[in-house]
């Protein structure tokens, strides 16, 4: 299955425009064909196989339990279409704190961004005394924690 999907995934590639290979597309098509292919198989493996048991287990069980009184196994019958909806409203749930995580990350994202552009203005020094220029002086009209160096008049 890894082998057919991979080799699909080449063939589609090799079918593309030239046009379509930015930096960003030919990182994406590099993970698809690489280390795409063997995540796939671990959901299949590892998500697939447990979601099945979890479903078909209480329906295993509330069938058996017909054997033993038929009033216990219409209950547990009942039970399995709530734990079904139990489960599908869970990951509704799951999916739109998903939605709402990645909007505040891109929010937060470009925040960074945006104070990591202006980094270079902020610590831009003042043409002051700090700076080597000669005939720099004390303001005297700055508090003497606040002290600044700045230039006099030539």
């Amino acid at each position: 299955m890894l082998n057919h999907g991979q080799h699909s995934v080449s063939e589609q590639l090799s079918r593309t425009r030239l046009t379509w290979f930015t930096a960003d597309n030919k990182t994406i098509a590099r993970q698809s064909v690489s280390s795409t292919g063997s995540d796939l198989i671990g959901v299949i493996i590892y998500l697939m196989v447990p979601m099945l048991a979890a479903v078909l287990l209480p329906l295993a069980i509330g069938i058996a339990l017909f054997g033993v009184a038929w009033q216990l196994a219409v209950v547990a019958l009942i039970g399995v279409p709530l734990v079904l909806g139990a489960m599908w409203a869970s990951g509704a749930m799951i999916r739109h704190t998903d939605r709402e995580f990645d909007e505040s990350n891109a929010a937060l994202t470009e925040r960074v961004v945006e104070f990591a552009r202006t980094q270079a203005a902020l610590r831009a020094p003042p043409p002051t005394a700090r700076s080597g220029r000669p005939g720099a002086r004390w303001s005297p009209k700055a508090p003497a924690s606040q002290r600044r160096f700045v230039a006099t008049p030539s």
